[in-house]
């Protein structure tokens, strides 16, 4: 039986994760749909390789035989998830991947059944997307039991910025506003239509909404019908935000996202090594009960990319040892919320009541 695929392994994030594995002594087959990019990369870190794309079903079979586990890496995982959790229904493989894609999540949901009767764990969002939140949200649900909202948030500190797939997969959705949990059932509201002010060391941080995976996720993690996620912007970037919606229709335009995905493309594929290093992402999360009762705490984590590349390969380990739960599940929800502690780096303050 060999081990594990990382797919979309010459993309940014499937490269750091490489590396990664490199580092550790893992033994990955790297792949995706590019000999020209794949064939260098597993050379330069001696991992075996196959080249398939995520168009043709038996292709896909044929390459995922023998197999335990994918790390999916290739996004906008709008597209390319499906086909490929489809293909581990089929082959008995266990699906990881490393989306934020609320969409994607409330998929794997859909098939859990199908899942479990495969024998197979579907666990999409085990990089910082979601690891992070979905590890805060049950803290501090363990902490607060009867709580009934959650707002979570996550602001980068530092140069780094984001890689070109993070960036095509925000052009891809642009035109379809934001969402969160209101009494279990997802909504679709504007982007932008909550704000606060959260506090930082010896400052306050601006905070506006956005559709990050928790409001699918920290649900079936912690059971709380309310769920609110946000990041952090510049008040001034928040203005364009709150427009955004009177230009939806120009942004929903084909040719328009064409544009802008090629204008990434002829960009930097992320930040640099440099740039990782000197770089964190701030995370904060709150629960409220419906007697008013709150419950706050916060984690420090690195650059968002170098902990994807870490926590999606410490879940490929349990996942290889035994350690599954069968069917649609969370990060948090398996290994618990101390998952994200064992990232190097991470720290998690002293929660705070009021």
């Amino acid at each position: 039986m060999m081990s594990f695929i990382i797919y979309g392994a010459s993309g940014y994030t499937g490269r750091l994760t490489a590396e990664w594995a490199a580092k550790l002594g893992l033994n990955p087959t790297l792949a995706g749909r590019n000999l020209e990019k794949i064939k260098p990369l597993a050379e330069r870190l001696g991992f075996p390789y196959l080249i398939f794309s995520l168009e043709n079903p038996e292709e896909i079979d044929k390459s995922l035989e023998g197999f335990q586990v994918v790390l999916h890496c290739a996004g906008p995982f709008k597209f390319t998830a499906k086909p490929m959790m489809q293909a581990c229904l089929r082959t008995k493989t266990h699906y990881l991947d490393i989306t934020g894609e609320i969409e994607i999540f409330e998929y794997a949901q859909y098939l859990s059944d199908k899942a479990k009767k495969a024998g197979v764990m579907l666990m999409p969002g085990v990089g910082f997307d979601v690891i992070p939140t979905d590890c805060l949200a049950l803290y501090l649900k363990k902490q607060l039991p009867d709580a009934e909202f959650l707002e979570l948030g996550f602001m980068g500190i530092g140069p780094a910025g984001w890689s070109v797939g993070t960036a095509s997969t925000a052009v891809v959705n642009i035109d379809k506003g934001s969402a969160h949990r209101k009494n279990g059932k997802i909504e679709v509201v504007p982007t932008g239509h909550k704000t606060r002010w959260i506090p930082f060391k010896d400052k306050k941080l601006f905070f506006v909404s956005i559709p990050w995976g928790d409001v699918s996720t920290a649900y079936y993690s912690t059971n709380i019908p309310n769920i609110t996620t946000y990041t952090g912007m510049k008040p001034a970037q928040y203005n364009f935000v709150k427009r955004q919606k009177y230009f939806n229709w120009l942004l929903s335009m084909p040719f328009v996202k064409r544009i802008a995905l090629n204008r990434l493309k002829r960009g930097p594929a992320g930040p640099s090594d440099e740039e990782r290093e000197i770089s964190a992402t701030f995370v904060w999360g709150e629960v409220k009960n419906a007697a008013g009762k709150s419950h706050r705490a916060t984690l420090m984590t690195p650059n968002g990319y170098t902990l994807t590349a870490k926590a999606s390969l410490i879940t490929v380990q349990r996942v290889l040892s035994g350690k599954f739960t069968v069917g649609a599940q969370t990060p948090a929800g398996v290994y618990g919320e101390d998952l994200v502690m064992e990232v190097e780096g991470v720290s998690r303050d002293n929660e705070v009541e009021f």
